[in-house]
């Protein structure tokens, strides 16, 4: 409809008695926005939440009803499971000859009920592909009828976003036919390819597009990296069980992936070296790892020198964000890193291995964090550290990563970490944290009185080696828990902190001026 008649029949509508409320004296564009945010803000029930809008005034609804870009995105095929054949038409047609957003997850739902809407989701994408211009879609492939999705062959010239995942079936390998020609080889708008399950052609030119792409289960380490030479403005990337190989790829060039920011691979380790072996960026990138299976074969004889390429992903997102503290999380086989000095915290690395045991864990992490002197992984802005380590006694306590963060002055972590880095220390003449001078507590055990705290262990060794801790920060430990660390208290040139019952924050400075003994019983005056 044209604008400006939009415009004085609201404006009549509007001055018809009900210009007092204030909501009214809103521009017509502002007040269509604000309903286009709240669909978006309720996208699991958005169309209940738009016919509610329509019956709070008669202008509301009018302006609602002449508003077909609304209705084109309220295409909930969940919402309209239950819904009558009347109802689900005059939805579409309300949408006149806007662009159109489709979404269903239909897991769990029986064929009975699925078949109305389904039939319905088929007329809509048969009729109007070209209008679509994002589609989700979950669904077992037992309750879908293939025949009847040519319009995924057919171009799709305002198609921004496609995700459908079907579940349930290894599909056949893509090849470039006819019969996986999706979208005829034109899709000039789509940014967003989230297909794992649905076969496509490898060589397809809607790839150099894309800048979020979800790939995997029959690809092979070949075929992703034959995609990935399409893919070269690629900024999400995410692999999810390709088919594991011995064999090394063909490719024998490098790809540059320079907008990477996120990239996660879930597979085999034999899958993960071949593709990283061929990738390099140029700049920052979040990498998620999940190994699933080393194929029988020891982790010890892999060669694991491509995954160095991690390291260097890790070190540009240091360098280009310049990290100041981070979080460091090593427990079993699972490794965590994230940047903990922005806003909020940031994820740079993530791994997690099914299978190879403590040893194999501790071989690949090394691998990735493998450095010189010169190119560290580490930046040297690193100066906080929050440390989380539960490791058993398998543990091979020369972790590279553990003397690349040399740069950390404070160290935030709890005592079963300060007993891994004890056992780190007795088996290496390395310092761990160099420079570190203050260690903050997060929360304090029981200790048996016949048993040394870890504290006053890891506080007494730094001091041993010449590397003391000058600072004790205790303030976020229970009070009551405190006592058995008085002996801490001849300590030379260490400050220790701690909080009050009265929740006051407490100073002792150890030296030979105090003439007070350290006191941090609660049942004695401090």
């Amino acid at each position: 409809m044209n604008p400006t008649v939009i415009g004085s029949r609201y404006d009549q509508l509007v001055h018809k008695g009900l210009l007092g409320s204030p909501i009214l004296t809103l521009n017509q564009d502002v007040l269509w926005s604000i309903f286009k945010i709240n669909v978006h803000l309720n996208e699991k029930d958005s169309l209940q939440s738009l016919r509610e809008y329509s019956q709070v005034c008669s202008v509301w609804r009018w302006l609602i009803l002449e508003s077909p870009s609304l209705w084109g995105k309220l295409l909930n095929l969940n919402e309209l499971l239950t819904a009558s054949d009347l109802w689900r038409k005059a939805v579409i047609e309300r949408s006149e000859g806007s662009l159109l957003w489709v979404k269903g997850d239909f897991i769990g739902v029986s064929r009975r009920k699925l078949r109305p809407i389904l039939e319905f989701a088929y007329e809509v994408l048969e009729t109007r592909w070209d209008r679509v211009q994002r589609l989700y879609l979950t669904i077992d492939y037992r309750k879908i009828d293939f025949d009847k999705w040519p319009s995924l062959h057919r171009s799709a010239p305002h198609l921004q976003l496609f995700k459908v995942s079907i579940t349930g079936r290894r599909m056949p390998i893509p090849k470039t036919t006819p019969q996986v020609c999706l979208f005829g080889h034109d899709a000039p708008l789509l940014v967003d390819f989230q297909a794992n399950g649905l076969p496509f052609a490898l060589d397809a030119p809607w790839l150099c597009n894309l800048r979020i792409l979800n790939v995997g289960h029959t690809l092979t380490s070949n075929d992703i990296l034959n995609m990935l030479t399409m893919t070269t403005h690629v900024e999400i990337l995410r692999i999810e069980h390709p088919i594991a190989m011995r064999k090394k790829p063909d490719l024998q060039r490098t790809i540059h992936l320079p907008n990477i920011r996120q990239l996660f691979f879930v597979g085999h380790l034999s899958t993960i070296i071949n593709v990283f072996e061929h990738i390099s960026a140029l700049d920052a990138c979040c990498v998620d790892l999940s190994v699933i299976s080393v194929e029988n074969l020891s982790i010890t004889n892999l060669d694991l020198t491509p995954l160095q390429v991690v390291g260097r992903f890790i070190r540009g997102f240091f360098h280009k964000f310049k990290t100041t503290s981070i979080s460091l999380s090593h427990f079993g086989s699972y490794f965590f890193l994230y940047d903990t000095s922005l806003p909020s915290s940031v994820m740079i690395f993530s791994l997690s291995l099914r299978c190879g045991g403590s040893v194999g864990m501790v071989n690949i992490i090394d691998s990735i964090f493998e450095s010189s002197p010169i190119h560290p992984v580490f930046s040297s802005n690193i100066v906080e550290v929050d440390l989380d380590l539960d490791l058993d006694s398998s543990f091979n306590t020369s972790s590279t990563y553990l003397y690349s963060c040399s740069s950390v002055l404070t160290l935030y972590c709890d005592e079963r970490t300060l007993e891994c880095l004890l056992q780190t220390q007795k088996r290496s003449s390395d310092i761990v944290f160099p420079f570190l001078r203050s260690l903050k507590l997060k929360f304090i055990g029981v200790c048996s009185s016949d048993e040394e705290s870890a504290i006053i262990q890891f506080v007494r060794s730094r001091l041993h080696c010449s590397h003391p801790i000058t600072v004790l920060d205790l303030t976020e430990c229970n009070p009551y828990d405190l006592e058995h660390l008085e002996s801490i208290g001849d300590t030379p040139s260490l400050t220790i902190r701690w909080l009050s019952l009265g929740n006051e924050t407490m100073e002792y400075r150890c030296d030979d001026s105090n003439v007070n003994r350290l006191c941090l019983s609660v049942n004695e005056p401090q």
